[in-house]
């Protein structure tokens, strides 16, 4: 959330969202999150989006492309 604010994504708050969600789903991201507004919730959620650093797609694109003969026992 600090590196939202940085770039100024969190001062602007004039878009409307709206949505029907699970509610279990609800609870458990709220339980996880700590977020204690449904706003603070979307806000949280739409900012790990957009800051993901791709680096899942990265490594399983990565996989298998080590030499298996180098040695990695450092």
């Amino acid at each position: 959330m600090e590196r939202l604010a940085r770039l100024g994504l969190s001062r602007d708050k004039s878009a409307k969202l709206g949505g029907r969600v699970n509610p279990k789903l609800l609870e458990l991201a709220r339980e996880r999150s700590g977020a204690v507004s449904d706003s603070q919730l979307i806000e949280l959620a739409l900012g790990n989006l957009v800051m993901e650093d791709g680096f899942a797609e990265a490594f399983r694109a990565g996989r298998g492309t080590v030499d298996p003969s180098l040695d990695l026992n450092v």
